[in-house]
């Protein structure tokens, strides 16, 4: 007591205040009351205060009082050993009666112990045995918690890693599949151009409407192949290159979907369009269709080339006057499938008024064509009724 007088003379804010069973050697009931006052007083005058002690109106004090807390050191009874792990929040519990019984006591007497315990005070070991019974199995679920999350995070790991995988995968495939497109395109178009050859060779000596007729179809399977084909390239290409900023006047580019490699002559307008040359052609393209180039272009006269394919630089206009109906109609064909490949927007066939035979079967043709979005007579100044302007698709 006079420990403690000495420091209720001189503790302040900052101090730490350590008691060990405050309030023991006397009778329990006022060594109880006066540990509830000195608690109280260091309270007062703001120190941090550690005090351990068996009475459990202390305990009880702890839970009532602001700024006060229990705390506890765990205890085993299967084992008889303290477990050493501070439980904050739970007060001790007197295990006096069990560890006693344990150790060999005769159970009567355990009874008869009991039984000079207050009703109070039993209740109240019996509510520190259930919160601790709680907590323990409060701590066990904690811990299974604690391992399910870990397992969930190696196999969201494991997910990301095979969804990577399959993405790399998918990546490869896909391009494998372009290069494949390709090189079947190429095949088949050399192919189909070969039979066409010998089928025009066979159809200028019988004149057969039914051989052109298979020219015809032979042509039309080709085509679709070859937009089905390059539709896929073109947007996977695109897809897989954002356009191109800060084009710059002189710039070497690439056409998404054409193989052609152009020189920028225009900056990308409002809309997005940039005017390019690739060869001797002029072409307008949308800055979504482009992708920079890091090699020097092409020289100015040097052929342009796509997918292998050799193009001639092409006029504007064809002219078929003075051809039958079905020499004019695998002209026209054939200088249509070498214009879309150029860019050309728009064009003009030549066929002249005479009779109008001509002209109507231009017109036949040009109405079914895949590659032809309309057409129209030429107006005062463009041929009048001796030509036709085909707008291309």
């Amino acid at each position: 007591m006079t420990n403690i007088v000495g420091i209720l003379s001189r503790v302040t804010p900052d101090s730490l205040v350590l008691i060990d069973e405050l309030g023991a050697g006397t009778d329990p009931s006022e060594g109880a009351a006066l540990a509830m006052a000195i608690l109280d007083g260091l309270r007062e005058k703001g120190a941090t205060v550690l005090a351990t002690t068996h009475y459990g109106e202390l305990k009880a004090f702890a839970m009532e009082t602001p700024g006060l807390d229990n705390a506890s050191m765990e205890f085993d009874m299967e084992t008889l050993r303290p477990t050493f792990r501070v439980l904050m929040g739970v007060p001790g519990q007197s295990n006096a009666l069990e560890i006693s019984r344990r150790l060999g006591l005769d159970d009567a007497l355990v009874q008869k112990a009991r039984g000079y315990i207050s009703r109070e005070k039993l209740d109240f070991e019996a509510t520190l045995s259930e919160a601790r019974a709680r907590l323990n199995e409060a701590g066990r679920e904690l811990e299974t918690a604690k391992q399910e999350r870990e397992q969930a995070t190696a196999l969201l790991k494991e997910a990301g890693e095979k969804l990577e995988k399959a993405e790399a995968k998918r990546e490869a495939m896909l391009n494998k599949a372009g290069e494949n497109a390709r090189e079947i395109v190429q095949d088949a178009k050399a192919e189909t151009e070969r039979v066409i050859k010998e089928l025009r060779q066979a159809a200028a000596s019988t004149r057969e409407a039914a051989l052109e007729k298979e020219i015809q179809t032979a042509r039309d399977a080709l085509r679709a192949q070859e937009k089905k084909t390059y539709g896929f390239l073109e947007e996977r290409e695109g897809a897989l290159a954002p356009p191109p900023k800060d084009l710059k006047i002189g710039e070497t580019v690439s056409l998404i979907g054409h193989n052609l490699r152009a020189t920028v002559l225009t900056l990308p307008d409002a809309k997005g369009e940039l005017l390019v040359q690739a060869g001797v052609m002029k072409l307008t393209m949308h800055v979504s269709r482009v992708r920079r180039e890091t090699e020097p272009p092409p020289e100015p006269d040097a052929a342009v080339r796509r997918e292998g394919l050799r193009i001639k630089a092409l006029s504007g206009e064809i002219d078929v006057r003075g051809q039958t109906v079905e020499e004019a109609v695998m002209n026209i064909d054939r200088y249509l499938d070498d214009v879309v490949l150029t860019g050309l927007s728009e064009v003009s066939i030549i066929h002249g008024k005479g009779t109008g035979a001509l002209r109507a079967g231009v017109h036949k043709n040009l109405s079914a064509h895949p590659h032809v979005k309309r057409f129209r007579l030429g107006n005062y100044g463009e041929g009048d009724a001796g030509v036709t302007v085909v707008e291309l698709k």
